[in-house]
């Protein structure tokens, strides 16, 4: 059995591959939303349903994949992003003042405040106007094997998630068990 197989919901009878396909158009849909659709006009509110519906998909399916530490990191991370998102119809704040500060990113200047950054899910403001900032995206880097960009705690606990479910299910490929339902076994059986 292969572990992406024995990731199961029983009351739905889904099976791993299934949910993450779910998943994977869910984002797909979701990035061309808010990437796409007007911030305000007719489509406001088209775009917020899309972006809730399928925020709520994936905080489901990776609630669904309970047997993995990660996934609940992922929920976790989805959620912390939505308060700033949703407090900023459907679009994450960005601090003007982070992204001049990074020198990485000429081709936003201070004359784009308060529009939707081109291609992106960011809405640049003033630091002093965005709700929920600490939970904004924030933090700068400039990784090497990746190009320069701006990450929520959001994020972090996103990529946390993503890592720590990639190290449970190699265990599951050379044990044949999820860490978390062993590790759930040994504090039943040290209990008892």
């Amino acid at each position: 059995m292969r572990a992406i197989d024995a990731v199961r919901i029983h009351p739905l009878g889904t099976d791993g591959k299934t949910l993450f396909a779910i998943a994977i158009v869910a984002l797909a849909v979701q990035q061309i939303a808010v990437r796409q659709i007007p911030v305000s006009g007719d489509w406001e509110l088209v775009r917020e349903g899309i972006f809730i519906v399928t925020t709520g998909t994936v905080v489901l399916v990776a609630i669904s994949l309970r047997a993995l530490i990660g996934a609940w990191l992922v929920a976790a991370g989805i959620l912390l992003n939505c308060v700033p998102i949703l407090a900023h119809g459907g679009t994450m704040p960005v601090a003007w003042e982070t992204v001049r500060d990074s020198g990485s990113f000429s081709n936003i200047s201070q004359d784009m405040l308060g529009d939707q950054i081109p291609g992106s899910k960011d809405v640049l403001l003033l630091r002093e106007d965005i709700r929920f900032e600490p939970l904004s995206d924030r933090y700068f880097i400039d990784p090497p094997v990746y190009r320069p960009n701006i990450y929520s705690l959001g994020d972090f606990l996103i990529f946390a998630g993503i890592g720590v479910a990639v190290v449970e299910l190699a265990a599951f490929v050379a044990s044949g068990r999820l860490p978390a339902r062993a590790w759930r076994r040994r504090a039943a059986t040290a209990a008892a």
